[in-house]
């Protein structure tokens, strides 16, 4: 009887040691995939970073200098509706017969008025469009790529 409890006893021992071993070997596996997952995004976003510094040396700088051009010239215009509210928005031509469309916007108070143009022209040629919506926020402008 002895011998037998003393045989489950240690069984018992084993199997507790070999799930215990088996949930370690689990767990350093999820993390050993997390580190190999890291590393490799790391290696991925420092090929890509170097591939873009040598493209751009090779261009003189060109490649950096047309994505600043490219995005200095979008532009956001919201107007806070407690301020200010538009009173006029035309199409129409300028004086070198470009389509262009104003937005006239005046103070609550009446006391400032504004004119905004935009040369519907230019933008095409830059294949730009504008997006102007009037909600109760107030009215949004936005230009942007097509």
């Amino acid at each position: 009887m002895e011998n037998q409890e003393w045989n489950r006893k240690i069984l018992k021992k084993v199997r507790n040691k070999i799930v215990v071993s088996n949930l370690e070997r689990e767990e350093s596996m999820k993390l050993k995939q997390r580190k190999q997952t890291i590393s490799m995004c790391a290696v991925a976003i420092i090929l890509l970073s170097g591939s873009f510094l040598t493209v751009n040396a090779a261009t003189d700088g060109k490649l950096v200098e047309e994505i600043k051009h490219k995005y200095e010239e979008m532009i956001a215009v919201r107007i806070d509706e407690n301020k200010y509210k538009v009173t006029e928005t035309k199409e129409g031509t300028d004086e070198n017969g470009d389509k262009t469309i104003t937005y006239t916007v005046q103070s609550v108070d009446g006391e400032e008025e504004a004119t905004i143009g935009v040369n519907k022209e230019i933008l095409e040629k830059e294949n730009l469009q504008v997006e102007a919506e009037v909600n109760e926020e107030g009215m949004m402008m936005v230009i942007q790529d097509r």
